[in-house]
């Protein structure tokens, strides 16, 4: 058994958090600034990767490739 050792949606995810985008989509959470506390408390450190759409993977509405 071979050991995956790239993790390529991971790896565009962060990528993605990195360009500071301020996303005027859904979820409306603005990668977690406008969220509530609560759902912050909840998520953790998971609820800047809670996206919709990432322009760095395939759009489900426009697929490409």
């Amino acid at each position: 058994m071979s050991k995956q050792e790239k993790m390529p949606f991971v790896e565009a995810l962060e990528a993605y958090k990195e360009q500071h985008f301020v996303p005027f989509h859904t979820p409306g959470h603005k990668i977690g600034v406008e969220a509530p506390q609560r759902l912050k408390d909840w998520m953790g450190p998971a609820l800047p990767y809670d996206l919709g759409v990432m322009y760095a993977l395939d759009d489900l509405h426009e697929p490409e490739g």
